[in-house]
């Protein structure tokens, strides 16, 4: 029989009947209405309960960072006020020679500066 339906349908000699809905009764449509509702409540309980979570990690988070900075604020007082008790000698020592090694025959010798071996060589260069 549903061969038949599906064949008439097909070649468009019949038209398909729509599935026939069962009706609802208003205490039916009440029902289903308070039970939507329960649900959106529901979600909503829950989306609050997470909000104040997050709310709540998110200031433990920051106190947790605003201790560490006081860590490290104190810990680098610590170390600068020790640097200002020693003095440390920052300066390159000095070579025989500002590119290093020894010093070519010929080549006049000129006063070895506190500049970098590099910046010496390029006023070396450009002086010629």
């Amino acid at each position: 029989m549903q061969l038949k339906a599906a064949l008439r349908v097909l070649f468009g000699r019949g038209s398909p009947k729509a599935p026939e809905r069962p009706q609802e009764t208003p205490a039916e449509l009440e029902a289903l209405a308070v039970a939507i509702n329960a649900q959106y409540s529901e979600i909503a309980q829950l989306r609050l309960e997470w909000a104040e979570t997050l709310d709540k990690f998110t200031a433990w988070a920051n106190r947790q960072a605003a201790r560490d900075r006081m860590r490290l604020k104190k810990k680098f007082g610590e170390v600068e006020d020790s640097e200002k008790d020693t003095e440390y000698d920052l300066t390159p020592p000095r070579t025989a020679h500002p590119i290093g090694g020894t010093p070519m025959e010929g080549i006049p010798q000129e006063p070895v500066s506190n500049r970098h071996h590099k910046a010496e060589l390029y006023a070396r260069i450009n002086r010629r």
